[in-house]
């Protein structure tokens, strides 16, 4: 082998890896855009954001918060017309903390899930989920759904014809029909952490972690069973093919579809990695972790938030790439992101988070709007 052609079969290799960071394959930590809108009004923990197919308005939760004399209040929705930076909307429920949100791909409904008080004995009640007119507020319709240590902001997902509703409740995933508000099917894992719906509306990917063990699940949700699991060391069949899996020892904290519905992403506390699901095994794996995974909605940019830490004070960047790498660090939140979500457009991406405010374990909820065009 010739030394340009050594030096050419290196560079590929690199270019798979991704950029460097600090001598890892992790995205470029360059200074990136400053946001296009920055949104106050939450008193606690962002949990979700979802724009409304239009693009036009955006929604978002947080989790409640405590006022000075650290008594509870509740969580609050949010409706933000983005021409005139206003919240338009704000929806409370004195019982409920808002833990997560999602707008139906036709526009019409909002689906809130929402968390019940919690006891003296740190039992926590019944929840809802709701189904409101997205163009008045008005509810529609309601379900009680369980709390638990595991009711919180994973976030509901609509199916793609905007029909039902999935969602954690306890320790089953639920499959709700959103009219009438009923639970259709369901099925149950070990400790789920968060769903995801596949393009076609009839598989739906769930993640979650039982002990030392982690596992991505796929599921049909016409028959409500397991299609795919994907955890290690195992193999799965797509049609005559037989994919080895690694062993996922760590928790797999975040999974998305891409838009097409071909690859899935996943990521651990250490890789990232993208799956060609029709192929079978790994098409890409990035040495970075990311949660709240988020694809742009022609399917070539990735988008997820990593956090560092350096005693109490955090740092949160959003991840912007492609299945060829070229990943880009933007600073975006130094409290944390909790939810990141793409314009319909694909050319702005909404955070929810948290910034510093005046005193030092002072947070200020913070709901941020990034240009990020294609190129």
């Amino acid at each position: 082998m010739t030394p340009s052609s050594k030096r050419s079969t290196k560079n590929s290799k690199a270019a798979e890896r991704g950029p460097k960071f600090f001598g890892s394959d992790k995205p470029s930590r360059k200074r990136g855009p400053k946001p296009a809108l920055v949104l106050k009004g939450h008193k606690g923990k962002i949990t979700a954001v979802s724009w409304s197919p239009d693009g036009k308005q955006l929604i978002s939760c947080d989790s409640g918060a405590h006022d000075k004399k650290l008594e509870p209040l509740p969580g609050t929705v949010k409706v933000w017309d983005l021409a005139s930076q206003k919240a338009v909307r704000t929806i409370s429920d004195p019982k409920i903390a808002s833990y997560s949100v999602s707008w139906s791909p036709d526009g019409k409904r909002l689906a809130i899930k929402g968390g019940g008080p919690f006891s003296m004995d740190g039992e926590q009640a019944p929840g809802t989920l709701s189904f409101l007119d997205a163009a008045n507020g008005k509810s529609l319709a309601a379900v009680e759904v369980a709390s638990g240590h595991l009711f919180s902001g994973e976030g509901i997902f609509w199916s793609p014809d905007s029909k039902t509703v999935a969602g954690i409740s306890g320790e089953n995933v639920i499959v709700w029909d959103a009219a009438p508000a009923n639970r259709s099917r369901h099925s149950t894992t070990p400790t789920p952490r968060t769903v995801h719906w596949r393009c076609v509306g009839v598989r739906m990917v769930t993640q979650c972690r039982w002990w030392s063990d982690a596992v991505v699940q796929i599921w049909d949700v016409s028959t409500g069973k397991k299609a795919r699991k994907l955890q290690g060391p195992v193999a799965i069949k797509l049609g005559n093919r037989s994919i080895p899996l690694p062993s996922f020892n760590l928790l797999v904290q975040s999974v998305a579809w891409n838009p097409k519905g071909s690859l899935l992403a996943s990521s651990t506390s250490s890789k990232l990695t993208i799956w060609n699901v029709a192929k079978g095994g790994p098409l890409k794996k990035f040495d970075f972790s990311a949660k709240n995974l988020a694809w742009s909605p022609d399917g070539s940019r990735l988008a997820g938030a990593t956090q560092t830490s350096l005693g109490s004070i955090k740092n949160a960047s959003i991840s912007v790439g492609g299945v060829n790498g070229n990943w880009k660090k933007i600073p975006s939140h130094e409290g944390g992101v909790h939810s990141l979500a793409w314009s319909p457009d694909g050319k702005q991406l909404a955070s929810g988070g948290s910034d510093r405010g005046r005193g030092l374990f002072q947070d200020v909820p913070t709901v941020k709007i990034w240009n990020l065009p294609a190129n």
